[in-house]
């Protein structure tokens, strides 16, 4: 911007700008959110808890195992039935996130393998047994339907 100024060249440095003004304002409203609790994933017989989202076990629509969207992971996804089924703190910031992962079609709840300290398959064997219920998508082709 500064070195060869141009139309594009400002398009561009606001456009970096402002992602990462976005990227702080995600981190530092998590952060506020959390406080002091530890990040982790609760399930309960009830549904799932974290710091910074709920969702009960009757509002899960279905859960599979697949690539992150970057593809250089696999991770868990958890699919709510709507995503207002959700509950999240009152933060403009994060409800802007959901919103957005939300338009680009992403899942909702993705737990990353590197954050688990067991095979994802287990986990998701454990999460149907506190949901009384199958939730896994073992068929890919019905998760992209």
């Amino acid at each position: 911007m500064v070195l060869a100024p141009s139309l594009r060249s400002v398009f561009f440095g606001i456009l970096g700008l402002g992602s990462f003004v976005g990227v702080w304002a995600t981190v530092m409203a998590a952060r506020r959110t959390r406080g002091a609790a530890p990040l982790e994933i609760v399930a309960t017989s009830e549904g799932l808890r974290s710091p910074i989202w709920e969702l009960d076990w009757d509002r899960v629509d279905r859960m599979w195992i697949g690539p992150s969207p970057s593809g250089r992971i696999r991770v868990l996804n958890i699919e709510p039935l709507q995503p207002g089924d959700i509950r999240r703190p009152r933060s403009a910031t994060l409800r802007f996130n959901a919103l957005a992962a939300n338009a680009m079609n992403m899942p909702a709840i993705q737990i990353p393998q590197a954050n688990v300290d067991r095979p994802l398959e287990e986990l998701a064997n454990q999460l149907e047994e506190k949901a009384g219920r199958p939730l896994l998508v073992r068929d890919p082709q019905e998760v992209r339907g």
